[in-house]
């Protein structure tokens, strides 16, 4: 009995050393990267590629889940603005002006903005889609099946996007004169700016992300939890609003930790490229950038507790 214990213990301990080099070999390949060559080389390539496709599509998915949260909000408020106007009489079932000022702070604007930035992530989802598509129909032009896999592809995004249409009208214009060397893609490119990168996207946001400020030091200082805890009737039908969906509590947190999260998304993309030393600087120098930002709303948050000690 004792030997068989002794086994299964071995057993045990074998699985979980596997288990956890198994969990550290994708960062213990990306450091040792450089060292690799020939078909190691192109593995590991390969695997960044297919993990920096995933990150970006989760940038993109993520963001809009979270524009469309903070929707739910902003048209809740805007319809209680709009009954006051029209009935200014009437008492509201609904927070007063300067109780909804507090919980919600300018999630109004936090929702203007992310509804901008989804914009220019959705523009470059789609062109980077279209180009892909473009390149598989042009690696299987001669294979019919995965032709009309393609093929298929495109036409959803045709039909869903407007700038896909627009960059499926040039690849169309271009087709009939393309050169032997030449790809749908080298002709999408020579009529559109190629779509820009994540890294150059957040860049461009990254000074408007400051509007967060007002919010975090306002969500830190407890004041929206301390008033949704008062039991008088209208903070009651607020949060009544919400009890199909996500409660409001948990819409009031995501703003306050969105920029550290775009931190850890931005640190995960640096992990994966490797493949373009210049977008790695790129990403880099926005992560540095972001970092200061968190610092900053950090501090002020710090600063406005200390002003009401």
């Amino acid at each position: 009995v004792d030997s068989r214990q002794n086994i299964t213990r071995r057993k045990k301990k074998q699985l979980d050393s596997s288990r956890t080099m198994a969990a550290s070999a994708p960062v213990a390949l990306l450091g040792d990267f450089s060292k690799l060559e020939g078909d190691e080389k192109a593995r590991a390539l390969a695997k960044a590629r297919q993990r920096l496709a995933k990150i970006e599509e989760e940038v993109y998915i993520t963001e809009e889940r979270y524009a469309a949260m903070l929707k739910s909000v902003a048209d809740l408020l805007r319809e209680g603005r709009e009954r006051r106007e029209e009935k200014p009489s009437r008492t509201s079932s609904l927070p007063n002006p300067q109780e909804t000022k507090q919980i919600f702070s300018n999630i109004e604007d936090i929702y203007a903005l992310s509804e901008l930035f989804l914009e220019d992530l959705r523009y470059n989802r789609a062109l980077r889609l279209v180009i892909g598509d473009c390149e598989k129909y042009a690696k299987n032009e001669e294979d019919e099946e995965n032709a009309a896999k393609a093929e298929k592809a495109r036409m959803v995004i045709v039909r869903d996007n407007p700038i896909a249409k627009e960059v499926m009208r040039v690849m169309v214009m271009g087709f009939g004169d393309r050169g032997e060397s030449d790809t749908l893609t080298d002709i999408i490119l020579s009529y559109l700016v190629c779509p820009a990168s994540l890294a150059e996207i957040f860049d461009k946001f990254i000074p408007s992300f400051r509007i967060y400020i007002p919010y975090v030091t306002n969500y830190f200082q407890d004041i929206p939890n301390k008033l949704l805890q008062n039991p008088n009737r209208r903070i009651r039908a607020l949060k009544e609003k919400f009890k199909d969906g996500t409660p409001l509590q948990s819409i009031l947190v995501c703003p306050a930790s969105r920029i550290p999260r775009y931190k850890l998304m931005l640190t995960e993309l640096s992990k994966y490229t490797l493949e373009s030393p210049e977008e790695k600087v790129k990403i880099t120098r926005v992560i540095e950038k972001i970092d200061k930002l968190a610092r900053h709303v950090n501090d002020e948050v710090k600063r406005c507790s200390d002003q009401r000690r």
